[in-house]
């Protein structure tokens, strides 16, 4: 077994000590090396210096590989569950920023309810009469006549319904990442859904 001298943080082999061949004080790459608990004493003082077999000089071909005597081999275990935590991640993502959009309005639903039925009945009676209480709640503050208030409420109220709607469906699109095997596909579509819900949270 050789003794290594390697940077434990890019894993850069500094120097190799064969017991048959002497010291080489320099290797001409990066190696990847199984660890050894086996220090030898002249070397304990010295944490970059571990026994340790040189079995490739390959980098991890991705984050769910395990180093054996035959290199790299996919732990298929860790990265189906890497897989999972990522989908679930990207659905939690989705209905998180969907909810935050929803919580702006939810406390107003009723005022927002109410509003919408007597600008509908103030319009239908073809703006005359009485002005609803909800109308002239808007005429007041705004200087609007009371046919631009019962205009612009029911505007606003189209408005939310056509955006609620588009979020609802932007919402199940969460629901493709079941049938991703890749995480990078599931992150780039988690991405590209969340930048089409902030595009409809700013026409709000």
């Amino acid at each position: 077994m050789y003794l290594v001298n390697y940077n434990p943080n890019s894993y850069q082999v500094l120097g190799y000590l064969d017991p048959s061949l002497g010291f080489h004080p320099t290797d001409d790459g990066t190696a990847y090396f199984s660890i050894d608990d086996d220090i030898h004493d002249q070397y304990s003082n010295a944490p970059a210096w571990t026994d340790g077999k040189i079995i490739t000089n390959q980098a991890p071909p991705s984050d769910f590989v395990v180093l054996t005597a035959e290199g790299w081999i996919v732990d298929e275990a860790l990265q189906m569950e890497a897989l999972k935590t990522c989908k679930q991640a990207a659905k939690d993502g989705i209905d998180k920023a969907v909810a935050a959009i929803y919580d702006r309005f939810n406390p107003f639903v009723r005022e927002y309810a109410l509003r919408e039925k007597q600008a509908k009945e103030f319009i239908t009676a073809n703006y005359e009469g009485d002005v609803p209480p909800q109308i002239q709640a808007v005429v007041a503050p705004t200087g609007m006549t009371p046919k631009q208030a019962a205009d612009s409420i029911l505007a606003d109220a189209q408005k939310l319904e056509t955006a609620l709607e588009e979020l609802s469906k932007l919402r199940m699109q969460k629901l493709a990442v079941d049938n991703m095997s890749n995480i990078n596909d599931i992150n780039i579509h988690r991405d590209s859904v969340l930048q089409q819900i902030a595009t409809v949270a700013e026409q709000l």
